[in-house]
């Protein structure tokens, strides 16, 4: 099982990725800096990328006065950030949980993930 608390604002699906006139799609500088922040907490616990099916638990908390976004946003992004750090491919996540908690009375954005 892995757990990670995500201190600050976790970018959403339109500024993770970008796209090319010629229709590519590439990881923006911001995307590839919060995946390897990602995958330095993940590093730090000693979690090893496994090839087994996994469940993630998903809670967006929210200081007062957010409006945040999508969840669908940040989720994805999370997902496409753990990929190849705590499984193989997204394709293995077989359960997802998600909750966005409002004024929750933190002192800014945060995440928290779980996955077993």
């Amino acid at each position: 099982m892995f757990s990670v608390m995500i201190d600050g604002i976790v970018p959403s699906v339109n500024k993770y990725y970008r796209h090319t006139r010629d229709g590519r799609h590439y990881i923006s500088q911001e995307g590839k800096a919060f995946k390897e922040r990602l995958g330095w907490m993940a590093r730090a616990k000693k979690v090893e990328c496994t090839d087994q099916p996994v469940e993630l638990v998903f809670i967006w908390y929210c200081k007062k006065g957010c409006r945040g976004g999508d969840i669908d946003n940040r989720l994805k992004v999370i997902l496409d950030a753990l990929e190849g750090i705590v499984y193989k491919n997204d394709k293995q996540v077989v359960k997802i949980t998600a909750q966005k908690v409002l004024n929750a009375g933190v002192d800014g954005a945060r995440i928290e993930v779980v996955i077993s």
